[in-house]
């Protein structure tokens, strides 16, 4: 989720992957200088033979958000998330089996602040194809849906935005204060109206921020 004042931008995320249960797996990341880069969507693609490893989201994500080069908002999210759907894509092509979830989804989170105070403020959702070609063979492949630009301009003083499973609505429910502690109750508010939405949403909370001095965590 993502919450936006007039002095700063804060970017959360819960730590469970779904359906394996893990509560360990890292969604967000600070891009070193003014930007954070958060994931969520399918999580790990066990490779054809499950001794040769898998291709895992939080790996990946992490490994990009390393390489960004400077720029603009815009410039660094195209970058990420043209180098996300490669990764993946190759990561695709050595799983020959069923993948098990029908056409499962990679969304991308990106949010940049400058010293001057312009966000920038965008998402991406990627949609696995899959192609049946007999004898328990799979062909598969990742499709980048339409690019959605939330925020690009130069003041923008508050808002509120969250990426959660269309299970799990989050209706009413509010964060009291921009702060790691109300920003965490609210995701675990959200995981608990439900058992299926626990078996999504919950584990750590970590919660990063974007000032006039830059990206850093404030619960990592």
């Amino acid at each position: 989720m993502l919450v936006m004042t007039s002095s700063a931008v804060f970017m959360a995320a819960d730590s469970r992957q779904y359906p394996s249960g893990k509560d360990t797996i890292q969604k967000l990341f600070v891009v070193p200088g003014h930007a954070i880069v958060g994931h969520s969507g399918i999580g790990v693609i066990p490779f054809g033979d499950p001794q040769n490893g898998a291709w895992d989201a939080a790996v990946e994500v992490e490994r990009i958000s390393k390489r960004v080069p400077d720029g603009d908002g815009r410039h660094q999210f195209d970058f990420i998330r043209l180098e996300l759907l490669k990764s993946l894509n190759n990561g695709l092509a050595r799983r020959s089996r069923e993948i098990g979830r029908r056409s499962p989804k990679l969304a991308v989170m990106f949010v940049s602040r400058d010293s001057s105070g312009r966000v920038f403020f965008a998402r991406e959702e990627t949609t696995v194809v899959s192609t049946p070609l007999g004898n328990d063979q799979w062909r598969h492949h990742a499709e980048a849906g339409r690019t959605q630009i939330v925020i690009d301009r130069q003041r923008a003083d508050r808002g509120l935005w969250w990426d959660v499973p269309p299970e799990c609505p989050v209706g009413e429910r509010r964060p009291n204060a921009p702060t790691p502690a109300s920003i965490a109750a609210f995701i675990d508010d959200v995981a608990r109206q439900s058992a299926a939405c626990t078996q999504m949403i919950g584990g750590r909370v970590r919660v990063a921020t974007i000032d006039n001095g830059g990206a850093r965590w404030l619960k990592e």
